[in-house]
């Protein structure tokens, strides 16, 4: 009989252990939010106090509707970033657009030319974008928005945007150090899971997403975002995927190459 008692306590001990393990104590909960908090604001300050940066980044895209659409594009795109009399400018030189779909081929084919050896000139609140496939004599302009998706018409997140959407993210909890790849090499970074809703999120009622913050310099270095866009009772999938394949801080950028070129003809775009 005492045995049996003895094992019986053994067993409820394990599995107090165990759900101890899965569903945290509330306090640890808090502090693990409080620590979420904590590595967000610091990636934040990191991206403001940055003088330079330039490297080579990607943006994936899914969307699967049902089991009847489904779409996937993937661009890589080079990233300039210099800070200039206390403000930010970026730069972005598109390099690829890949798309599979069997729907919209289409569209994916006229964005795909539209940005051949396309250049994104970011100056904060407008951004412009010289497009020599369509034109070599023009250049559109557009007032940018503080969402995830900045840039309009464009599908497109560069990796340091998502730290202006922190104050708004719900949720956060911090998962720890882990390791992942920055192109070749493997680095160390904080996981941090939150949450993201309208107005940063204009696609869904809500999106989950994991950011991965460099644990040497507090930058955001890939993010990875999910959400269900539910519409007549059918489900569209969303996943994206950003991030730096290479980078190099406090580079010794030169302020001519973030000014567009003269003569050019401006097309306003609402």
């Amino acid at each position: 009989m005492r045995r049996a008692l003895l094992i019986v306590l053994v067993i409820v001990a394990v599995i107090a252990s165990a759900l101890l393990a899965i569903f945290p104590h509330p306090e640890e909960q808090r502090e693990q939010q409080w620590h979420a908090h904590e590595i967000l604001n610091e990636a934040k300050v990191a991206v403001s106090q940055l003088k330079s940066l330039e490297g080579d980044a990607f943006f994936s895209q899914s969307v699967e509707v049902g089991e009847e659409h489904k779409e996937r594009l993937n661009t890589r795109f080079h990233i300039k970033m210099l800070k200039s009399d206390g403000e930010s400018v970026l730069r972005i030189d598109f390099r690829d657009y890949e798309y599979e779909s069997d729907a919209e081929r289409d569209a994916h084919e006229r964005m795909r030319v539209l940005l051949q050896n396309a250049s994104l000139f970011d100056y904060g609140s407008e951004c412009y974008v010289f497009t020599p496939k369509i034109s070599e004599e023009q250049i559109t302009a557009f007032s940018t928005r503080n969402a995830l998706f900045r840039y309009k018409f464009i599908p497109l997140v560069e990796p340091l945007h998502i730290v202006s959407l922190f104050d708004l993210a719900s949720n956060a909890s911090y998962r720890g150090v882990v390791n992942i790849s920055v192109g070749n090499e493997t680095v160390k970074a904080h996981e941090i899971s939150y949450e993201l809703s309208y107005p940063a999120i204009t696609f869904a009622e809500r999106a989950e997403l994991r950011t991965f913050i460099s644990a040497e310099n507090f930058l955001p270095l890939k993010t990875e975002l999910s959400a269900i866009y539910k519409h007549n009772d059918e489900n569209t999938r969303i996943k994206l995927r950003f991030g730096f394949l290479s980078y190099k801080i406090n580079t010794n950028l030169s302020a001519r190459d973030f000014r567009i070129a003269e003569g050019l003809r401006v097309i306003m775009r609402d």
